[in-house]
């Protein structure tokens, strides 16, 4: 009985197992299509989202375009309003002015920069309307600029914009500043051409300033034929030769380049041989002479003494390898300013500045064969800029000639970028007896100082200390007791800051 009883449980349970199953088979199957439908239904939705997605971002598109469309529009109807409503004749004296003014970037010969808003402002001009455009190619002092740099970062030449602008500048004189020094080599045939154009137009020529490459030999011959003919508006040339490519810059160009030059008053070159020229009046008008490890002895003579009667600044770096034993002196009557970077013995009897004022020196070639020449300037030169390395103690013998010294500024210049000078150079001409620079009333170093590691400190400061005496100390013993200095201004970042208001404090406890 008990076994009948067990067996039919198991069957209810069987059962029940089995009803259970089929049940939970049917709902599997019901989710498992509820799932399917969903995905299908997500499917149609993602693919609408992505549908009024794309519609949008169509849309969106579309109302941009619109935008930059209406505003281009609203600008060129604004523009030609008010481009309309100036009559051409104001129009051209504007661009006329335009073209007059100032270059900041290209102040003085040798130092010019290439100015971008200059070289652009003509073409901007000209796309501004039809009505301006006709206008600008009608003005041909609009497009006499042509300036261009090679380097890493620009390694094409303009070939077919110097063109244009050759072409719509007509007959106007032209301002050419080139700085090739970092051409890259497969620049050297277009360079070749570009210069041959502007060569080929040398008789237009007003301000001249080409840098030319390192990387690239361009040599004298024919490149530079063009300057044989006359030069009748050039006011200022400037030529910078690498000084690895002098000697295919040889000496032999006799009275062939700058032939004709009345106007020219700025010359400046490096590294060629183009200064031989033939007496004409342009040579005579010459205010600023400069002449970087280039010429010989015989070529800078001949050039000197055409242009001395006029030359007022005067730059000079030679150590001529040949000279003559005693050649006869050039007085420069009008000379004012003179740089100095030689030791050369020839200097010392060479040049006669009667009215010399500002001497630049450069610290390592100071030598002592140059006192003669101090000797015969120092009744006039009252400003002196010191440039370069080696300013130290043992200079001040050498410089202490220069007796009527007012102003004293360590600076770079053209020939040297920076300067250094140290504590024994200020701590000898403290203790310098007599008294170097009895005179001396400023002191300028500028912010020009190369080397952080040489500072000023106590030498320095016992120069001052000399120089600005304490109310108690008498100032009046005599003549050989050196004026007070009136000023002492020090712009370098690497002296320390205790310095300078150490300085001031000096300066103000003695007045």
């Amino acid at each position: 009985m008990s076994s009948s009883s067990a067996r039919d449980q198991r069957i209810r349970r069987i059962s029940l197992d089995k009803d259970a199953l089929d049940a939970n088979a049917k709902i599997v199957d019901e989710l498992r299509h509820a799932e399917q439908q969903t995905e299908e239904d997500l499917a149609t939705m993602k693919a609408k989202l992505e549908a009024i997605r794309a519609d949008r971002e169509t849309m969106e598109r579309r109302q941009r375009s619109l935008r930059k469309g209406l505003r281009e529009v609203r600008a060129r109807h604004r523009r030609e309003i008010w481009t309309d409503v100036i009559p051409l004749d104001i129009l051209r004296c504007i661009f006329d002015e335009l073209a007059m003014l100032p270059d900041q970037l290209w102040p003085e010969l040798g130092s010019g920069r290439i100015n971008d808003a200059r070289s652009a402002r003509p073409f901007a001009v000209a796309t501004v309307c039809s009505r301006w455009r006709k206008l600008a190619i009608s003005i041909p002092s609009l497009w006499t600029y042509i300036a261009f740099e090679l380097d890493e970062e620009q390694t094409s030449v303009p070939l077919l914009r110097m063109l244009e602008q050759i072409h719509r500048s007509k007959n106007a004189p032209l301002d050419v500043l080139l700085h090739l020094t970092e051409s890259p080599a497969t620049a050297g045939e277009d360079l070749t051409k570009a210069l041959n154009l502007i060569h080929g137009v040398c008789h237009r020529l007003r301000r001249y300033e080409v840098w030319m490459p390192e990387n690239i030999c361009l040599g004298r011959n024919p490149i530079m034929d063009g300057l044989q003919a006359p030069t009748p508006l050039l006011e200022s040339f400037c030529l910078i030769i690498p000084l690895e490519h002098i000697s295919h810059w040889p000496e032999d160009a006799q009275d062939t380049y700058l032939p004709y030059t009345p106007k020219l008053r700025f010359l400046e070159t490096t590294g060629t041989s183009l200064l031989r020229s033939p007496p004409n009046p342009g040579f005579s008008n010459i205010v600023y002479l400069a002449i970087w490890d280039s010429a010989s002895f015989e070529n800078f003579a001949a050039l000197a003494r055409l242009a001395a009667p006029s030359i007022q600044v005067l730059a000079l770096s030679e150590d001529w390898e040949e000279t003559p034993p005693a050649p006869p002196s050039i007085t420069f009557p009008m000379l004012h300013t003179l740089l100095l970077r030689s030791t050369d013995n020839v200097t010392r009897n060479l040049i006669v500045a009667p009215r010399l004022e500002r001497l630049t020196l450069i610290g390592e070639v100071l030598d002592a064969v140059l006192c003669p020449f101090f000797d015969r300037v120092a009744s006039t030169v009252t400003t002196l800029t010191l440039s370069g390395i080696g300013l130290s103690g043992d200079k001040i013998p050498i410089l202490s000639a220069l007796r009527n010294v007012e102003r004293l500024t360590f600076s770079e210049c053209d020939a040297e970028p920076t300067y250094e000078v140290s504590d024994s150079f200020f701590e000898a001409l403290a203790n310098s007896s007599p008294a170097a620079w009895p005179k001396l009333e400023s002191v300028h170093l500028t912010d020009d100082m190369n080397d952080p590691d040489v500072t000023l400190g106590s030498g320095f400061l016992k120069f001052v200390r000399s120089r600005a005496p304490d109310h108690s100390t008498s100032t009046s013993s005599g003549s050989d007791t050196p004026r007070r200095l009136a000023k002492v201004q020090m712009d370098a970042e690497s002296i320390p800051k205790w310095v300078p208001s150490t300085v001031e404090h000096i300066m103000s406890s003695a007045n």
